[in-house]
């Protein structure tokens, strides 16, 4: 039975409705002015309760009226001539995939380089972004502690410490991917009210959009360097990022 005919309203009035929940959650986003942010969002909870609609049918709506609320823009500022370093291109990746998103190289004109784009839905792009910065600052940060600690030897192993870093930053990255998994693991079970997977209905209209996405699988060097990474990645207090990730950006798109 679909969700339409479970709910007993029409076609119009479904649409009615998602268009009303949907303003109220935009409301709800929008911190200016606590009051009216808590009553938007208690009054969507209201209509969604009321007529049986979950957020995953509000954003699979949302995805199916609105083309342009699946979208692309570049992941970073940075950009490479070549191609990028395995660590920044895995946590792309990695982060990108965790919330339903999608990552390329895109050739940009203007700075003759390569910068990683990504695709997905508008809200999924902001956590990606978000979560993508924060990280890429903590493994700078981890990355100069951790060489400046090394020993004479491993320095002099190592006339550049930019490839000590990288390795570390790599081993950095294997870590927090599974500590991600964990995090958001329901994230990828949620369904719409008539039985549809949400994580489906994204990779559809991704790949309807921007055709398939494919990557190359990439083996990495398990070296001293590597390993220190994956164990400092505890360091690193995912936890508390994912509760700010949830506040941060707006739940659904304009």
């Amino acid at each position: 039975m679909s969700l339409e005919d479970d709910v007993k309203l029409s076609n119009a009035d479904f649409d009615r409705v998602m268009i009303k929940i949907k303003k109220l959650l935009n409301l709800a986003a929008d911190k200016s002015n606590e009051h009216e942010s808590a009553t938007a969002a208690r009054q969507a909870a209201s209509l969604m309760m009321k007529h049986n609609i979950a957020m995953a049918d509000v954003i699979a709506q949302d995805i199916k009226s609105h083309d342009d609320n699946i979208s692309d823009e570049p992941l970073h500022e940075w950009s490479y001539r070549n191609k990028f370093p395995l660590w920044i291109s895995t946590l792309a990746i990695d982060i990108s995939d965790v919330f339903q998103c999608k990552i390329k190289m895109k050739w940009n004109k203007d700075k003759r380089a390569y910068q990683l784009q990504i695709m997905g839905y508008v809200s999924d792009i902001q956590i990606t972004k978000y979560l993508f910065m924060f990280l890429t600052t903590e493994f700078e940060k981890l990355a100069e502690a951790a060489w400046q600690e090394q020993p004479r030897w491993v320095k002099f192993e190592y006339p550049q410490a930019n490839k000590w870093k990288r390795e570390y930053k790599l081993g950095l990255t294997t870590r927090i991917r599974a500590k991600l998994d964990e995090l958001y693991a329901e994230s990828k079970e949620v369904v719409t009210s008539d039985g549809s997977s949400l994580v489906v209905i994204k990779e559809h209209a991704i790949t309807a959009k921007y055709g398939v996405v494919n990557y190359n699988t990439v083996k990495s060097n398990v070296t001293d360097a590597y390993v220190k990474g994956i164990r400092d990645s505890d360091k690193i207090n995912l936890k508390k990022v994912v509760e700010d990730t949830q506040e941060s950006p707006e739940l659904i798109g304009e």
